[in-house]
């Protein structure tokens, strides 16, 4: 668990993770701007999925969030089987 954008990065400098579910809405540096600083690590995530967890439930949120680099997005609250369809996406061969 990270409490901003920062401490993500900082955890992704010494931690490999399958996945990551990153805020859009973050002290310190918002989940766009965060999800471009992964981007330009070269600590071998490059392939990660990283999935923004937002309040917005617009029908182009899907489109804008993957415009930004998200792999994907989910709406917050966030429910059981919504995890679990994120996850057996991409996770789960």
């Amino acid at each position: 668990v990270a409490n901003s954008g920062k401490q993500c990065l900082q955890k992704l400098e010494s931690n490999q993770y399958d996945m990551i579910f990153l805020d859009h809405m973050m002290p310190e540096m918002d989940g766009v701007q965060t999800l471009q600083e992964i981007q330009k690590m070269e600590k071998g995530n490059f392939n990660m999925p990283v999935v923004a967890l937002t309040a917005n439930v617009s029908p182009r949120a899907r489109d804008e969030y993957r415009s930004f680099g998200f792999t994907d997005y989910l709406e917050k609250p966030l429910t059981a089987k919504a995890l679990d369809y994120i996850i057996r996406r991409y996770l789960v061969d």
